[in-house]
């Protein structure tokens, strides 16, 4: 009989990064274990807990998911949790996605109140974190000052059956893309910036798929300018394939998911030092070109050009493709989870896992 593994994720599988790793979580962990998603419908079909998520507060619902996965996992179960979503629940693994300390003290906010609170006793309460970068990983040692045996890095993975380079319909303008959420965090700033210079440009176009609504009116309505609210998993190859660049102006990121997916999909990046950036500069990645976070629009567009030249045919887009799948391909991904939940079942005295 397969063991139980569960793996709380507020929104399932569908919204975001973070929602993304989920996914892969469970296509892998499945056939090994009986996994449960606790999401919000998953809660919802119990009552009394039903009612409960009415309450949309944030930190009602970190108690909700922490008591709820305490009251339906048995001792011999899995429990997997993600950032700050089940705080107070002792998890065997907690997949660090960044830290929030480290983005608010990026954003000049007070760093010790509220939510930082609740990331660490996410930390504090999981058996083995696990970082999605080498950066996460060294920013949560430091802000919470937790012991290095007790915190591994697992690099996310990208699906690259799903996204690969396609053919496209070129134009006479560049088209610059920009995936995720219309906030302060994410480049906001500088997302505008650039969507006045596209406005009045005859060289470039920019395309937005956001998480929500948003903030998106700021872009609605305006001349070389499209955006779309909630673009669905299965869609994104397609929005990265009409692209010549991704731009990432994000402030502070804990990986990228955006930047591996636009990758392998041929197309091009162009990032603020953040989350796997910098892992990719130094491992000889393509297709990658470093900003300065202060750096000004004629620098910036500068290296969006010569990036949107220097990738444009398919064989060259492909050569991207390739290196993705090498390094963050799912094989390498799948071995290297099996391995930590097979540490953890060897712990516990559980030894029907795979050998790897």
């Amino acid at each position: 009989m397969k063991k139980k593994v569960w793996i709380v994720s507020w929104y399932g599988i569908q919204a975001g990064g973070l929602e993304r790793i989920v996914r892969i979580l469970n296509q892998v962990l499945s056939d090994y274990y009986n996994v449960e998603i606790i999401d919000i419908p998953y809660i919802c079909r119990y009552k009394g807990w039903k009612w409960l998520m009415r309450f949309e507060s944030r930190l009602v619902r970190m108690f909700v998911f922490s008591a709820f996965i305490k009251r339906i996992a048995k001792k011999e179960d899995f429990i997997i949790t993600h950032g700050q979503n089940a705080p107070f629940v002792k998890s065997d693994f907690l997949f660090d996605h960044g830290s929030i300390m480290s983005l608010k003290r990026e954003m000049d906010q007070f760093i010790y109140g509220g939510s930082s609170l609740f990331e660490y006793a996410a930390v504090k309460n999981a058996k083995m974190n696990v970082a999605v970068s080498d950066w996460t990983k060294n920013q949560i040692i430091d802000n919470y000052h937790i012991d290095e045996e007790r915190i591994v890095v697992l690099k996310n993975c990208v699906e690259t059956d799903i996204f690969f380079p396609c053919e496209r319909i070129e134009t006479d303008r560049t088209a610059i893309l920009f995936c995720g959420r219309l906030e302060d965090a994410k480049g906001l700033f500088m997302l505008q910036q650039l969507a006045e210079y596209v406005e009045s440009s005859k060289d470039y176009e920019l395309k937005i798929a956001a998480n929500d609504n948003q903030n998106a009116e700021l872009f609605m309505g305006r001349n070389n300018i499209t955006i779309q609210c909630g673009v669905a998993f299965e869609e994104m190859n397609g929005f990265y394939n009409k692209g010549n660049v991704l731009f990432v102006p994000s402030r502070c990121e804990g990986f990228g998911m955006g930047i591996i997916e636009s990758l392998s999909a041929g197309v091009p990046v162009v990032a603020n030092e953040v989350g796997i950036v910098r892992n990719l500069v130094e491992n000889g990645c393509p297709a990658i070109q470093v900003i300065d976070k202060e750096e000004e629009l004629p620098g910036i567009l500068d290296k969006i050009q010569k990036s949107a030249g220097r990738y444009y045919t398919m064989e060259e887009r492909l050569l991207i493709h390739e290196y993705v799948e090498k390094n963050y391909g799912m094989d390498c991904y799948r071995a290297q989870l099996l391995r930590l939940m097979k540490g953890e079942a060897d712990a516990k005295g559980q030894h029907c896992y795979p050998d790897l």
